[in-house]
C-alpha cells in the first residue's frame, strides 16, 4: 500500500498488517526511521519545462524542425515515418514545433502527467524566444529489452516463434538436448537482395544461400483484426488455448 494522504501516518499495513518501518537498532528516540521500501517517482512536467529554460538545450529541442539530412535519409526520429504519419493524423499537434514526443522506458517508469500533457498541457518559458507558449507531449514510442517488449506487445517473446517482428515466420529451432530456442542465421533474410551475406555458405548455416524475402510487417489494422477475439485478461493457462505456441503467441490486447 502507498502511506499517502489519509495514510500518511500509519505505521503498519492496514491489509496485511507488516510493519512499515524497520525496527530502530539505537536507542535514540528521536531517530529518524527508515522504511522498508519507498517509492520514488519524479514529475515529468517540470523536466521537461527545464529543458526550454536553459539556453545550453532549447536549440537542441527545435533541431528536428531544422532541414538537416537530404531526402531519403535518416539520422533523427523525425525522418522517420511514424513520426510523419503522427503530424498528418495530429496536425494541431505538429503546427507547433515545441511540442514534445516521448520515449517510454517501461522499466519502472510510467509517468501519470501523460494525458494532462496530451489533453490540457501547461504554460512553458521558451529561453530563445523569450516567451511562453503553451506545450504539449505526446508517447510515441518505448524503449526496453525483448521480453519487456513481448509484454507491452501482448506477443509472449520466448520459444522460436518468439521474435514479435517475426510473428512466427522464423527458421528458429530448439536445440535437441536443452531444449533453448536458437535464432541462429535468422537475421540474413532481412538484408538486400544483393548482400553478400547472402551468398555466404561458410559463416553462417553451412552450405546454404539465403534467398528468404521477408515479408512486410504487419499494420496496427492487420494486427488488430489478429487479437480481435483475443479477451484482454486471459483466465485460463494460455497452453490450453487451441494453437497457441504453435500458430501464434498473442497473449493480449495491448496498446503498442
Amino acid at each position: 500500500m502507498l502511506y499517502w494522504k489519509d495514510d500518511v501516518d500509519l505505521e503498519y499495513c492496514k491489509f496485511c498488517r507488516d510493519a512499515r518501518y524497520k525496527p530502530s537498532r539505537g536507542r535514540n528516540q528521536h531517530q529518524k526511521k527508515s522504511p522498508y521500501a519507498v517509492l520514488r517517482y519524479l514529475s515529468i512536467t517540470p523536466h521537461l519545462q527545464r529543458l526550454y529554460y536553459s539556453r545550453a538545450t532549447v536549440e537542441h529541442m527545435m533541431w528536428h524542425a531544422t532541414p538537416q539530412i537530404e531526402k531519403g535519409s535518416m539520422c533523427h526520429p523525425s525522418n522517420a515515418e511514424v513520426w510523419k504519419y503522427f503530424d498528418r493524423m495530429y496536425p494541431d499537434f505538429a503546427e507547433e514545433l515545441r511540442n514534445v514526443r516521448l520515449a517510454l522506458c517501461t522499466d519502472d517508469f510510467a509517468p501519470q502527467e501523460l494525458l494532462q500533457l496530451w489533453h490540457v498541457s501547461v504554460r512553458t518559458y521558451d529561453h530563445d524566444m523569450n516567451l511562453a507558449f503553451i506545450m504539449r507531449a505526446a508517447l510515441m514510442w518505448i524503449v526496453n529489452d525483448l521480453p519487456t517488449y513481448g509484454m507491452t506487445f501482448g506477443w509472449s517473446s520466448t520459444g522460436v516463434i518468439g521474435y514479435p517482428i517475426c510473428i512466427g515466420d522464423t527458421r528458429a529451432f530448439y536445440f535437441q538436448h536443452n531444449r533453448k530456442a536458437c535464432y541462429f542465421d535468422c537475421h540474413r533474410q532481412f538484408l538486400l537482395a544483393h548482400h553478400s551475406y547472402r551468398r555466404n555458405k561458410k559463416s553462417f548455416m553451412k552450405n546454404r544461400v539465403e534467398n528468404k524475402v521477408t515479408r512486410p510487417r504487419l499494420t496496427g489494422d492487420q494486427i488488430l483484426d489478429r487479437v480481435a477475439n483475443i479477451s484482454p485478461t486471459v483466465e485460463m493457462p494460455l497452453l490450453l488455448l487451441d494453437g497457441y505456441g504453435r500458430d501464434y503467441k498473442w497473449t493480449e490486447k495491448r496498446i503498442f
